[in-house]
């Protein structure tokens, strides 16, 4: 297949790479672009580079124990690198996945001059906990508005996003949302029905954070025979969350895991489990993967319901059932609903997938994100999905 164009994708982080950026590198490599992706490895022990799905991954080797070590040498030495890859680079299309590679992409791109699609997948300022204080919040904030004047394209993951991006010099947008691909073919446990005196499972994968739930979540099925938890992820609470695994016999922590292998236990789970703490402003717009990867199972989900996107979607698809982020009674009251209920299980699941293959799949975020690239080889911009922000 004849390439069409090359493309710079810049990750600020190794570990994410698995997650949305290669999906839309694979969609935009199996369709003729030559991808190349620039990462930064903060755990040092990947080579410098690799190749996935066809795309030529470098990696930027960066590790330290000390997380405030971390942060100077990340801007001191990545964004530098960042600056003079871009330099060097020969690729037509730059596309910075999130606010940590933005800024060096945009000053490197005042001399390169190349057209850049900037993935917005979450707000930075809006990332922060609740104790960072105000003036921090703010200037992020504004730091973030003024640079996305500079590029030429946004990709977001929802339509609540759009809201914030408005004032700001937005030439073109384009909803891109974290649905995932369907591996029914691959797995022959869809909308497997379980016997209902059997052990009910419950999985969380994702961010292992104080702040997504999993305490209350522990808390919940604490005394509840015959309901086991699955864990699966990293996160900066992962020491401490692991100590609290051990103490339960009905948690399984299984660690870091390939995506393949987390779709698995998604497919095998009675229910998946998505929190969000509100207090942070960031979770407020929590669009998560797990939703969709869920909906793609026929799995149903508990979500929080404190006004977040996933919260409005599993209500109106009816494909799951929402409860308060700290009502512990009202969570276990929810999880042994679903226990002693296999039908609504299997309605709720059924209910999800219907939705799942009617609009959130990556088939038709594909169709999107290449129309989306098209209009940047032609320089015309498609006008379809975009509102004056």
């Amino acid at each position: 297949m004849e390439k069409k164009c090359k493309v710079l994708m810049i990750i600020p982080n190794r570990d994410i790479l698995q997650v949305r950026p290669i999906k839309i590198a694979k969609t935009l490599s199996q369709n003729g672009y030559d991808v190349k992706i620039l990462t930064c490895d903060m755990k040092g022990n990947r080579a410098k580079t690799e190749y996935i799905n066809g795309c030529k991954i470098y990696n930027f080797r960066l590790k330290t124990q000390n997380r405030v070590m971390l942060y100077i040498s990340y801007l001191i030495l990545w964004w530098p690198y960042i600056f003079l890859f871009i330099l060097l680079d020969d690729s037509e299309i730059l596309h910075p996945y999130n606010f940590f590679v933005l800024i060096p992409t945009v000053l490197a791109n005042i001399v390169k001059r190349k057209k850049v699609i900037y993935d917005l997948a979450d707000f930075c300022s809006e990332g922060l906990s609740p104790d960072v204080p105000k003036f921090v919040r703010s200037l992020l904030f504004w730091l973030e508005r003024f640079f996305i004047g500079f590029v030429d394209g946004v990709i977001i993951v929802d339509e609540m996003r759009k809201k914030y991006l408005k004032g700001t010099n937005v030439k073109t947008l384009e909803i891109i949302m974290n649905c995932p691909q369907d591996f029914s073919n691959i797995f022959n446990v869809k909308l497997k029905k379980r016997k209902k005196n059997g052990e009910f499972c419950i999985y969380y994968g994702g961010w292992l954070s104080e702040k997504r739930g999993i305490k209350q979540i522990i808390r919940a099925i604490d005394g509840l025979e015959d309901v086991k938890l699955i864990v699966a992820g990293f996160g900066p609470d992962e020491h401490k969350l692991k100590l609290l695994f051990n103490t339960r016999k009905n948690v399984n922590f299984v660690g870091m895991i390939p995506y393949e292998e987390s779709i698995r236990y998604t497919f095998e789970a009675d229910v998946v489990i998505a929190f969000y703490d509100p207090q942070i402003p960031i979770n407020r717009l929590a669009s998560p993967n797990k939703l969709f990867e869920a909906m793609m199972c026929g799995t149903p989900i508990i979500v929080n319901s404190e006004a977040i996107p996933a919260a409005k979607i599993v209500i109106r698809e009816k494909c799951g059932l929402v409860v308060p982020y700290n009502d512990i009674q009202g969570l276990r009251n929810v999880i042994l609903k679903l226990k002693e209920n296999i039908n609504l299980r299997i309605k709720l699941g059924l209910n999800g997938r219907k939705a799942f293959e009617r609009e959130y799949n990556w088939a038709e975020m594909e169709r999107r994100l290449l129309k989306f690239y098209e209009g940047f080889l032609s320089k015309k911009y498609s006008k379809e999905r975009i509102e004056k922000t």
